[in-house]
């Protein structure tokens, strides 16, 4: 943030502009944000950090194109480009921040001045501070990921360590479930269990807005993509859940809530699947990643030995009684 405010506060020293806006995409999803949004001079930090609708916003296409647009009417160019302007601008310009063969956002500027239009100078100028903000990006972001990184990591261990402390079935799911939906950032999730008897799915612990509603409901053998991860063994990732025929609206229909997208990794003791763990919608508004898929599995195995121990234990104690 204080670079993108002193890039702000210095170009604009040397190019006016009424408009400066920073665009990047995010991690291998590529989901374009604003994460710096001045309109009128004034900084809207609500409009940051905010997934972007496809065709608006005229930086979508400077994305998609990897080159520079200058135009003295920005409704014109907009309108040539099948968007739908959005701005009280006429002179605007933007330019592609390039680092080596990727393409990590745009920097954008506009004028209200319809006088004035920027100059294939001032494009130029752009296009040089655009280089040297984008190396200064991707340092900050190696620098953040690292440390996030690190930041997960030791909350993974501490989390591992605590699943040793108990020897009660129904706290030590919710401490899995709760540490799990913490790790990714996520609105909800559940953990069920598979019914040893029906093979159907129960819901034991849950965590979010409608968790009471969903606490002990069963889901049927092979439903949805619990279902689907139960059978196959194997984690997986859905995003825009709504468009997959795998989808299993019902549990949706009952409680209210919407499901967008969700990651689904089975509990796994001896090549046998004893439950699963669902997180569902990042608070982000992202998509899930592998990245976070290969953060959660190993978590996902140590609970799932914790959870057989307790079980054994409980029933070793049942017999000794």
């Amino acid at each position: 943030d204080d670079i993108m405010e002193l890039v702000y506060a210095q170009t604009t020293q040397i190019i006016p502009a009424d408009d400066f806006h920073i665009m990047l995409i995010q991690g291998e999803t590529k989901q374009p944000i604003f994460a710096f949004f001045v309109q009128n001079a004034d900084r809207l930090t609500e409009s940051e950090n905010h997934l972007l609708p496809s065709g608006k916003f005229l930086e979508l296409e400077v994305l998609r194109q990897r080159q520079p647009i200058i135009t003295d009417d920005y409704n014109y160019e907009c309108q040539k480009n099948g968007i739908l302007p959005c701005r009280d601008v006429t002179a605007w310009i933007g330019v592609p921040l390039n680092a080596g063969a990727d393409t990590i956002g745009v920097l954008s500027l506009g004028k209200q001045d319809a006088v004035v239009g920027y100059t294939t100078e001032q494009l130029t100028l752009l296009e040089t501070i655009a280089d040297q903000v984008a190396g200064a990006m991707v340092k900050v972001r190696l620098l953040q990921e690292t440390q996030q990184r690190a930041r997960q990591l030791s909350t993974l261990n501490e989390m591992t360590r605590q699943l040793t402390s108990t020897l009660e079935i129904e706290p030590l799911l919710m401490n899995i479930l709760k540490n799990a939906t913490d790790i990714i950032n996520c609105e909800a999730g559940s953990l069920l269990m598979v019914d040893e008897q029906t093979d159907e799915l129960v819901f034991r612990v849950t965590v979010g807005p409608v968790a009471d509603t969903l606490l002990n409901q069963r889901l049927p053998s092979g439903a949805g993509f619990v279902g689907k991860a139960v059978m196959t063994r194997t984690p997986l990732i859905a995003n825009n859940v709504q468009d997959s025929p795998d989808w299993f609206q019902k549990t949706d229909q009952m409680t209210g809530f919407v499901t967008h997208s969700l990651l689904v990794i089975p509990l796994l003791v001896k090549e046998k699947v004893t439950g699963v763990i669902e997180v569902i919608n990042k608070k982000d508004g992202f998509d899930f990643s592998k990245e976070d898929l290969e953060l959660l599995s190993p978590f996902a195995g140590q609970a799932a030995v914790a959870v057989e121990n307790v079980r054994l234990f409980t029933l070793t104690d049942q017999a000794l009684t």
